[in-house]
């Protein structure tokens, strides 16, 4: 038998709710598979990632806006530029 202070301190899914996730980006019809993309040793670059469809899903799941993503992205390449 479970003791009354391990039943009220046990989580139930009411103490987690789900938050609303915002609309997606659609996906491109026209967006080609690429294979030989981020294979091997190269690392992609930065614009490569961000073209990514999936990582602009992924942003937009966590509430990103691209935009705002891009904007901080300028302003840590002048700050680097400054070094």
């Amino acid at each position: 038998m479970m003791s009354a202070a391990c039943k009220s301190s046990a989580a139930t899914a009411t103490d987690y709710p789900m938050r609303a996730l915002p609309a997606l980006p659609p996906l491109r019809r026209n967006a080609t598979c690429a294979p030989e993309r981020f294979v091997g040793a190269q690392e992609p670059t930065l614009a490569e990632l961000l073209d990514d469809p999936i990582l602009a899903r992924l942003l937009a799941s966590d509430g990103i806006v691209m935009d705002e993503l891009l904007v901080v992205v300028a302003k840590a390449r002048r700050a680097l530029e400054r070094r």
